[in-house]
């Protein structure tokens, strides 16, 4: 072989090992991305500060990174792509929802909802 085909041999195998780095490098920083944004939720239905005349209402939204998910303290499921719904009954008058999420490290959120049911 001759040395200018031994060079270029390297510079391949160089680029090569590079570019696998990269891909890990990246592949590292995407993951790491989830972990540092911790839980988080997304209510959709019903808006905040919203008047119903209507006692029962569907809860839904999105939930991502997380362990565990409650509604008003009792837990609720999420389907694969992370959507939940959950039907809850309101109180004549003033009501409060929470939604609560929490990861796998410990780390929580929630999303209060104030509903005004006349």
């Amino acid at each position: 072989m001759t040395t200018e085909r031994r060079k270029a041999r390297r510079l391949m195998k160089t680029i090569g090992a590079l570019l696998a780095i990269a891909v890990v490098i990246g592949y590292g920083f995407l993951k790491a991305k989830l972990f540092i944004e911790g839980p988080q939720v997304l209510v959709s239905t019903p808006l905040d500060g919203i008047v119903v005349n209507n006692p029962l209402i569907t809860v839904s939204g999105t939930a991502k990174n997380i362990a565990h998910l409650s509604l008003d303290g009792g837990k609720i499921f999420t389907d694969e792509i992370g959507t939940f719904h959950e039907s809850r009954l309101l109180s004549y008058g003033y009501n409060t929802v929470t939604v609560s999420a929490l990861d796998k490290f410990g780390r929580s959120t929630e999303k209060t909802l104030r509903i005004m049911y006349k």
